[in-house]
């Protein structure tokens, strides 16, 4: 498993809300790149698609995406170590996703913390998921302005950064291993070392791509959503990017149905020419 080639001295600095600045370029930039991309299994990518994996209700089949975050990222990961890629867990979420993913995360915590009334348990789920009865906003991986991510080595493993997606406990808090080393956590202090390192790579190279974090989850990461604009003060820059990967999604299953009859008509052809020959 690859790491950090080298120390990486700059902290997560805290508040983490207090530390991004606004290119004045990349609004117009994103308005710019508002349309659908889909991130795909490569050299830069490695495509978990975790919810299709969890057979969560809603999932899509492909990882969509805004056009200006798929560019971005692109930059992100020419800019690991060699070998290494960027591990895609989810981007574009639907609101029916977002459900199940709110209740299962409560179910989670409530197995967790029993002595949780309801109105605790909200508290906590919040903590990691967007509200999905909030039709207020548009929530951020709704609108295509989100991904979740982490980085593998060479070998295809993931990182070591503390905690496995979507766990909803301190831990899993972007900063939490800035701290000094707890005897008690059960991490042996090399392990915390290390695991401070892989997020502060993690960190510092989607924040010099523009992106803002989730400061409660080190794998996510905003752009253009209503979570980066808060952070940066600009009003977010996508509304809901369901319809639009709708739209799509009907357009290329056309295009499957199309191919396919293509396809018959063409292993039919030789067979009329022989019945004209004879």
């Amino acid at each position: 498993m690859s790491a950090p080639q080298k120390p990486i001295e700059t902290p997560i600095e805290t508040p983490i809300e207090t530390v991004y600045s606004l290119d004045p370029a990349t609004p117009e930039f994103l308005r710019r790149h508002a349309g659908v991309a889909v991130l795909e299994e490569g050299p830069g990518f490695q495509i978990v698609n975790a919810y299709r994996e969890q057979d969560l209700a809603g999932h899509q089949d492909r990882a969509y995406i805004r056009e200006a975050l798929k560019i971005r990222l692109e930059g992100v990961a020419a800019r690991l170590p060699e070998g290494c890629r960027l591990v895609i867990f989810d981007a574009f979420r639907s609101r029916e996703t977002q459900r199940a993913l709110f209740s299962r995360i409560w179910g989670e915590i409530a197995e967790a913390n029993p002595g949780y009334d309801d109105e605790a348990l909200f508290r906590a789920t919040r903590q990691f998921v967007a509200n999905p009865y909030d039709y207020s906003r548009v929530l951020p991986h709704n609108s295509g302005g989100a991904v979740d991510l982490g980085i593998a080595g060479p070998d295809g493993k993931l990182w070591d950064f503390g905690s496995r997606f979507d766990q909803p406990d301190d831990v899993s808090v972007t900063r939490h291993f800035e701290a000094a080393h707890d005897p008690a956590s059960g991490f042996t202090p090399q392990r915390w070392e290390r695991v401070r390192e892989n997020r502060r790579a993690l960190f510092h190279l989607m924040r010099e791509a523009g992106f803002t974090n989730n400061k409660d989850e080190w794998w996510h990461f905003d752009l253009g959503d209503n979570m980066w604009g808060r952070n940066v003060g600009q009003p977010p820059v996508w509304d809901a990017m369901e319809p639009q990967v709708h739209a799509l999604r009907q357009r290329e299953g056309r295009e499957a149905l199309a191919s396919l009859s293509r396809g018959r008509r063409a292993g039919a052809e030789p067979e009329r020419g022989r019945e004209r020959v004879r």
